[in-house]
């Protein structure tokens, strides 16, 4: 092909993996969204390939001419092993439709070049197998003539670009841009001051120093003070805007939103109650060298696209690890105004449906959202922060994962942080190793989404103890050691996880519970703390043999006190490695920690 196409990595790679966070696995179509020539995103559009315009671009952020272009479509094939003509030619009538419909596709050009693929899911009663995704290229022109798979031309090698590289791309001539009112208002105002026709200036626009964006400005970059880095997880805005309504000189009209007057400067007034609002908050993004008058049209569409059928709501942003930019969410508010996650379960499932999310674990609720607006995560610590060490990611995938057992194995899935002594300007040699491998249980929730709290510290998890009663203020910066039982109480404590203690009373009987060890990596997916009357470990998976029993254990030891980036030392000395059955002592119990996952909405 004469463009050559890249692809969201997250997006290649997630797709036909064994885990249930597969991405394109739901059977149906995905509209696939670029930037210049990158596929950044896809959009499910359902089994008939439904493109909800509203929808589609309530996932996207709003920009002038719809950088955000569709560039192709997926199908995900259920219970086929291969894809037939059948398959291609109700793919090309489908996006041939979307190019005639017009909708964020580039009309001007008949050798615009687009994307087909393709993969399946085949579900039996033993398994769920997914196939990777199979990519094929084809100009627009080609589109009506292509009716088998020989026709088309195979990306064989599809080239994948990561987070870090799609976000410098798009914020190296783009601004993000947050939109809001400092109240929730009523929409019925709103709309009215939007759809104004006789005066082009009904609604303002403020920075934080209350100054207002006019039109007579040049450049909305004359705006930007200091652009904010995108290199971070957390994306935060370039510039946040207030939106003001202007009132008449004398204070007269509806007095029952935030209001400019022109006469007398900027006035807040409060909000009187109405029933249908909107805690109003959008994101946008926009060229950087964009004149100020398409800006403010630009804010206005940002507006519109947010409120568009909505009623008595509130917007939340959120960061996903896998999308270069932050997206928005639309939620009910209860008659107290506020959002109950209990009650938006409906809207969250849609949302993760739209954006490929699985649904087994609840990225969307308002418990996880970001304050973009105010440049705050969604983050709360107890103590004093200590100087944080960085520390090394999925240390075991450095080691040998095939079963030396004859049998199978059963490892953590996803990413976890490697805590281990004298890391984060902490000196615990000695006393700290239960401290450690709760903490890296908990980098393991924070790294899945499952929290946006900060990986607590020792003092932290001091402190909890005595709340809840189970230490004497005395404990708070003690050397005391916590084991098993205490972690329990604190996942519960900080993120309502319950936890299985499995007691075992002799380390010679470890080697039969690997049936319970190997379900708990299957289910839970997540690290195990080792406790008891000797040293803390943490489990990261086993290689168990259901004939012989005979069992091996991944360990991933805190005691270690080396250089935290030293993976050679790590591996070759046993501080991350699988480790017999003699590990456990006989004449040792051992407390086995195990976090029960809600794997829900």
């Amino acid at each position: 092909m004469d463009k050559a196409f890249r692809f969201n990595k997250d997006l290649i790679d997630g797709c036909g993996s064994d885990s249930d966070d597969s991405r394109l696995s739901q059977i149906g179509y995905y509209v696939l969204v670029a930037y210049n020539n990158t596929v950044v995103q896809a959009i499910y559009c359902g089994e008939t390939c439904d493109v909800n315009q509203s929808l589609i671009d309530s996932c996207l952020p709003v920009t002038l001419n719809n950088v955000f272009k569709i560039i192709g479509l997926h199908e995900t094939v259920a219970n086929k092993d291969t894809i037939d003509s059948s398959n291609v030619q109700q793919s090309l009538e489908k996006l041939s439709l979307i190019i005639k419909n017009g909708y964020r596709v580039d009309q001007q050009q008949e050798q615009q070049q687009y994307i087909i693929s393709f993969s399946t899911v085949c579900e039996s009663e033993q398994e769920i197998k997914r196939s990777g995704i199979s990519v094929y290229g084809l100009t627009k022109t080609a589109i009506a003539t292509t009716k088998s798979l020989d026709q088309l031309t195979l990306i064989s090698d599809p080239i994948k670009v990561g987070q870090e590289a799609i976000r410098a791309e798009i914020y190296k001539s783009n601004y993000l841009v947050s939109i809001s009112t400092t109240t929730s208002i009523p929409l019925n105002l709103l709309k009215s001051h939007l759809e104004s026709n006789g005066d082009t200036n009904s609604i303002y626009f403020t920075t934080s120093d209350k100054s207002i964006i006019s039109n007579q400005q040049t450049n909305i970059k004359d705006w930007i003070k200091s652009p904010t880095k995108k290199e971070d997880t957390i994306i935060y805005p370039d510039i946040n805007l207030n939106v003001l309504f202007k009132i008449t000189a004398n204070g007269s009209g509806n007095t029952s939103a935030p209001a400019v007057s022109v006469e007398k400067g900027i006035t807040l007034l409060n909000l009187g109650e109405n029933i249908n609002t909107i805690s109003m908050s959008t994101l946008c993004i926009i060229d950087k060298e964009a004149k100020t008058q398409d800006a403010i049209t630009l804010f206005k569409q940002a507006i519109k696209t947010q409120i568009n059928g909505q009623s008595n709501c509130k917007a939340f942003h959120f960061q996903l690890g896998f999308l270069p930019y932050p997206i928005t969410t639309i939620y009910s508010k209860t008659s107290d105004g506020k959002v109950d996650d209990a009650l938006t379960y409906n809207q969250r499932k849609q949302y993760h449906q739209l954006l490929d999310l699985p649904l087994t674990r609840a990225y969307l609720k308002t418990s996880l959202c970001d304050d973009l607006v105010n440049n705050k995560p969604n983050t709360t610590n107890n103590s004093k922060k200590q100087t944080s060490t960085q520390h090394l990611i999925n240390v075991h995938k450095n080691l040998d994962l095939e079963s030396k057992t004859d049998g199978s194995v059963y490892l953590v899935d996803g990413n976890y942080e490697y805590y281990h002594y004298l890391q984060d300007n902490m000196d615990d040699n000695g006393w700290g190793c239960a401290y450690r491998s709760m903490q890296t249980i908990c980098s393991w929730l924070k790294l899945q989404n499952f929290t946006k709290k900060p990986v607590p510290t020792h003092l932290d998890i001091q402190k909890i103890l005595v709340e809840l009663q189970d230490k004497e203020q005395s404990f708070i910066k003690s050397k005391q050691w916590i084991g098993a039982f205490e972690i329990t109480l604190c996942l519960d404590y900080l993120y309502n996880i319950e936890c299985k203690i499995l007691n075992i009373s002799s380390g010679a009987d470890v080697v039969y519970k690997s049936r319970e060890l190997a379900k708990h990596f299957q289910v839970n997916k997540c690290p195990i703390m080792i406790g008891g009357g000797v040293l803390a470990y943490t489990l990261l998976g086993i290689d168990f043999n259901e004939s012989t029993g005979e069992t091996r254990y991944l360990i991933l030891d805190p005691h270690y006190t080396g250089a935290t980036d030293n993976i050679k030392l790590i591996k070759e000395k046993g501080w991350c490695g699988w480790k017999p059955a003699s590990l456990f002592r006989k004449d040792a119990f051992y407390n086995f920690c195990m976090p029960q996952i809600k794997n829900d909405l």
